[in-house]
């Protein structure tokens, strides 16, 4: 048995989510059938962890995202947002760690995307996610 005192096991989900051995050749399609109940057990235990639920799983924890949703909603109807990495090099030298010309080696699309998580500690956006925010004319 493999001893693991002292150790951080660190589960990565995003892979998990995106493997073929469990989710088939089209496991990067947005299929929510797979969820259905006549599919429910083609699906391994523990494969699907989006929340990491279990016995010390916030009781809040629903309240909380629908609340944020809400949150969210409201607040952004009023904005325009908008991806800025063509503003990355203004904030060169600023101090932040996303400006750090290390974050730019390595893949710069992910699934067609500028902006893809990673682990820096926890997931973040690329680069921190630069992003132009403007008030819409109501």
């Amino acid at each position: 048995m493999l001893d693991t005192e002292g150790l951080m096991i660190w589960l990565i989900s995003m892979p998990m989510h995106r493997d073929t051995r469990i989710w088939g050749a089209d496991a990067d399609t947005f299929k929510p059938a797979r969820f259905l109940p006549q599919n429910a057990d083609k699906i391994p235990p523990h494969a699907w962890r989006p929340f990491e639920r279990g016995p010390r799983n916030c009781i809040g924890q629903e309240l909380a995202l629908v609340e944020i949703r809400v949150v969210l909603a409201m607040t952004l109807r009023e904005f325009d947002v908008r991806a800025a990495y063509d503003g990355l090099d203004e904030l060169r030298g600023d101090g932040s760690i996303w400006t750090d010309a290390s974050y730019r080696m390595g893949p710069q699309e992910v699934f067609g995307e500028r902006m893809y998580q990673v682990l820096f500690g926890a997931a973040k956006p690329s680069e921190g996610m630069p992003a132009r925010v403007t008030r819409r004319e109501m």
